[in-house]
């Protein structure tokens, strides 16, 4: 189902693929103004009016979290470091906060203003910034600023499958794209509203990027060029020796790091003593069974943390022998 916040009447709304809508309100759910998918299954989203956090269950349950440096929370956005992160409009900040419920609170020159947020490929949160810039701050709290004439009035931002981040300029009704080095490019064009500027924007399933017109009522579409292809390069795998131990790591390009290393389902096992580690890509063991040979296919992932609604994904097929 997807979930939503209505600002208006101060509720959480849930609206499945069926078009059945079901809306949660509560003492938690105050001036709710942005929202996002948490890694503990819950919803998170900020609540505007009341300066705190909410967390609600996909059952409907809702905690809300406050801490002083909490101030016209905005913009939401789950980071990889498996905390939510989140703007601070009222107080010009930036604020981290755990699924605990602990708050850390960051602040910097260039987040005046600021509105959206968004997890970026690099593993970094990117925001709009009031400043006319693109910041991004590390999981350590380490902020970067980025100006370009082009830029004006940043409002939603969002990664794209092509490796950017795409946002929206409020202020000259152009969509804008900068990559993860910090290189802006800005897009004009009759589908973007004239004179009330594009507001959100999100990565559609079809690889192109998907905003809203609010001057013109309309959804505006951009397309982003190829995305960014996964590929594991390790070619072979050398032979082992029984009773010798044995370790290789396996290598990809492309997609979105960090990767999930898997056996394909139903391509066979490595060989006996013989693991793999779906972390690091690393085979490894001690072989129990001379004589054998084993062949296997192994999958690669990519992190989801935008576009489409299925991760980048390769295959590789390797044999070892064991003398």
């Amino acid at each position: 189902a997807m979930w939503f916040t209505n600002l208006g009447d101060n509720s959480i709304g849930r609206i499945s693929t069926a078009v059945a809508i079901t809306n949660y309100t509560g003492t938690g759910v105050d001036g709710p103004w942005a929202i996002t998918a948490g890694p503990d299954n819950a919803m998170w989203f900020t609540n505007h009016s009341n300066n705190s956090i909410g967390r609600i269950t996909t059952a409907g349950l809702v905690t809300n979290y406050t801490d002083p440096s909490i101030a016209g929370p905005s913009g939401i956005a789950a980071g990889l470091d498996g905390a939510l992160w989140f703007m601070n409009a009222g107080s010009n900040s930036i604020g981290r906060i755990t699924t605990a419920g602990v708050v850390t609170n960051y602040t910097d020159p260039s987040i005046a203003g600021s509105g959206g947020i968004a997890a970026g490929p690099d593993g970094a949160l990117w925001f709009t910034a009031g400043s006319n810039s693109i910041g991004r701050i590390t999981t350590a709290g380490v902020v970067t600023n980025y100006t370009d004439p082009s830029i004006a009035g940043p409002s939603g931002i969002t990664a794209g499958p092509d490796g950017a981040l795409w946002f929206t300029n409020s202020g000259n009704n152009s969509i804008g794209r900068i990559s993860t080095a910090g290189v802006v490019t800005s897009y004009t064009g009759v589908h973007i509203s004239i004179p009330v500027s594009p507001g959100s924007i999100t990565a559609g399933p079809d690889s192109a990027m998907w905003f809203i017109n609010k001057g013109k009522n309309s959804i505006g579409r951009i397309t982003t060029g190829p995305a960014i292809t996964l590929t594991i390069t390790t070619p072979t795998l050398p032979n082992a020796a029984v009773g010798n131990a044995y370790s290789q790591t396996l290598s990809a390009t492309g997609g979105n790091p960090p990767y999930t290393w898997k056996l394909a389902h139903g391509s066979g096992k490595p060989p006996r003593g013989i693991k793999l580690d779906n972390v690091t890509g690393v085979i490894s063991g001690t072989p129990t069974t001379r004589s054998t040979t084993s062949t296997f296919t192994v999958e690669v992932l990519d992190t989801k943390t935008f576009g489409p609604p299925t991760r980048n994904t390769a295959v590789a097929t390797f044999t070892i022998t064991i003398s």
